[in-house]
């Protein structure tokens, strides 16, 4: 994602890096009728204490779609 050819070859589908990128991309996509999927990138685990970084991460996320009153955004 630090090349820049990246960013701007995924920009369409990945409006960013943080939470409040996809938050903010998914409330815009809302006032359109368009649903949204929003996943953690490399999520692959190796280790145990992973997995638990990756549940809190979604269920960070789950709150912020919540608070933003997206509906049916698909995580």
């Amino acid at each position: 994602m630090r090349a820049t050819f990246v960013q701007r070859s995924v920009a369409r589908f990945m409006p960013g890096t943080r939470m409040e990128d996809a938050i903010a991309a998914a409330a815009a996509l809302k006032a359109s009728g368009i649903t949204t999927i929003l996943t953690h990138l490399g999520e692959n685990l190796t280790r145990v204490e992973e997995a638990e970084e990756v549940s809190q991460h979604y269920r960070r996320l789950i709150e912020l779609i919540n608070q933003a009153e997206i509906g049916r955004a698909h995580v």
